[in-house]
């Protein structure tokens, strides 16, 4: 089974690592070139305990891999950020811009993927990303 996961911060990161360390062929995806860069360097680019160690265990077992190129997958892990704003009354709202996007793009590499979400999407997320592509 290929894993994606979509998005390489403070909870993606961590997960890819975990998933191919189960033995889990997994691609961590980030929109981030740098981000990319960094790791097909053999370097982690946050601050984690063990997490560079894990790393380089996970890559060097040929589990784990990363690209900024979307591929298809038949599971894809969401951990994008989801910031807050300000609406015209002063609600706080979440901006679900980029948790849109990924799954857009999840869509668009798998005719029926199946999307989990590291963080509790918002009411109507899922629906939102199911009809975006």
């Amino acid at each position: 089974m290929k894993i994606t996961v979509m998005g390489l911060g403070y909870i993606g990161l961590p997960t890819a690592i975990t998933l191919a360390e189960a033995g889990f062929e997994v691609c961590g995806f980030d929109v981030n070139k740098k981000t990319i860069e960094t790791l097909q360097g053999g370097h982690i680019h946050i601050v984690e305990p063990g997490l560079q160690e894990a790393f380089e265990k996970a890559v060097a077992h040929g589990h784990l891999h990363f690209s900024e190129e979307l591929g298809k997958s038949d599971v894809f892990y969401i951990s994008v950020p989801t910031p807050f704003f300000k609406d015209e009354n002063g609600s706080h709202k979440a901006d679900l811009r980029f948790v849109e996007s990924a799954g857009r793009m999840a869509g668009f590499c798998a005719g029926r993927p199946i999307w989990s979400f590291w963080s509790p999407p918002c009411r109507r997320t899922l629906p939102r990303c199911s009809h975006a592509y």
